[in-house]
């Protein structure tokens, strides 16, 4: 991981995908309008309530996440100018984000939280600690306006590839949907069949199930031409 802002550009079927990799950095280096449409991309999805206010404080807990940003569409225009106030005004939006926290398991299941509550610290994210020993990807969220365009992979695959504190354990806090579950698997990840009952009463499908990722998965996407 890196102390400061990483910007890095994807050159495959989606031009100009920037994917941005944050760790501890101040709310300021996100504008206002990135925070509401971040907002946006994952009360859309898991029917929450989450403010911006929020969303600085998760980026700033200094967890590790991945916000994708790409020139915004008229279709992505129309969608958030029902969603938001004022509207947009800047060309480049975010249109994904993977949200990821640390946590000391020892290769026990049981010890994952029961719940996203505990998990997240009430949704408002817990920092790294020097004693962690697995990290947990907790959502993959997209844009309404991006899914079914392979973006959400494409976010995984430079996840998986990128990581580089030593962790022993890589694994996902993900609704228990076969649908879901099979998308992980494509991948990479292993079912382990370990379910969390009622981990997210908020959301329709409640109950969790934890996929295994391999720590050292390299080149999902060996095409990928990645340049600084």
């Amino acid at each position: 991981m890196v102390k400061n802002q990483k910007t890095l550009k994807i050159h495959q079927k989606i031009p100009d995908i920037i994917l941005a990799l944050f760790q501890k950095i101040p709310g300021s280096k996100l504008n206002a309008q990135d925070l509401r449409v971040l907002t946006t991309i994952l009360n859309d999805s898991w029917k929450t309530n989450i403010t911006p206010e929020t969303m600085k404080q998760r980026l700033n807990s200094g967890s590790l996440f991945i916000i994708a940003k790409d020139l915004a569409t008229d279709k992505d225009l129309k969608y958030l100018k029902q969603r938001l106030a004022p509207p947009i005004n800047s060309p480049t939006i975010p249109v994904g984000i993977i949200e990821t926290i640390d946590s000391k398991t020892g290769g026990n299941y049981n010890k994952v939280p029961k719940n996203y509550s505990a998990l997240t610290k009430k949704g408002l994210w817990k920092p790294q600690t020097s004693k962690s020993d697995t990290l947990i990807l907790v959502d993959a969220t997209i844009l309404s306006t991006r899914k079914g365009k392979n973006l959400g992979r494409k976010m995984m695959a430079y996840t998986l590839k990128n990581i580089t504190k030593p962790h022993k354990y890589l694994w996902t806090y993900t609704p228990n949907i076969e649908k879901v579950k099979r998308w992980h698997e494509s991948l990479g990840a292993k079912n382990t069949n370990h379910i969390i009952k009622q981990a997210r009463p908020e959301f329709i499908y409640s109950d969790v199930n934890i996929m295994s990722y391999p720590v050292q998965q390299r080149n999902l996407y060996k095409d990928t031409k990645i340049s600084h």
